[in-house]
């Protein structure tokens, strides 16, 4: 009995660890090619899977501001000052 839900764990968190790596490769293919909002779109969801990073939630308002959204930005930034983690680029 313990196996199977053993099994089941440890499904759960690779699914999320590769949801993970997905949004941040696209985070960076989105910054290759210039396009701060879809690298915002992909850090938040990245931040999505991993709420402790705030990391990504601040790199997600970043380039939502540079995107011309303020206000997403505000939210995401925001999010991060909450956590009392915001950096100087922030």
């Amino acid at each position: 009995m313990l196996i199977p839900l053993g099994l089941i764990t440890l499904l759960a968190v690779s699914s999320g660890w590769r949801a993970f790596n997905r949004e941040l490769n696209k985070a960076h293919k989105a910054l290759e090619s210039n396009d701060s909002w879809q690298a915002s779109l992909a850090f938040a969801q990245a931040g999505e899977y991993s709420p402790s990073r705030n990391d990504l939630w601040e790199q997600a308002g970043v380039y939502a501001f540079q995107a011309g959204e303020p206000e997403i930005a505000k939210s995401h930034l925001e999010r991060v000052e909450s956590a009392a983690e915001l950096t100087s680029t922030g």
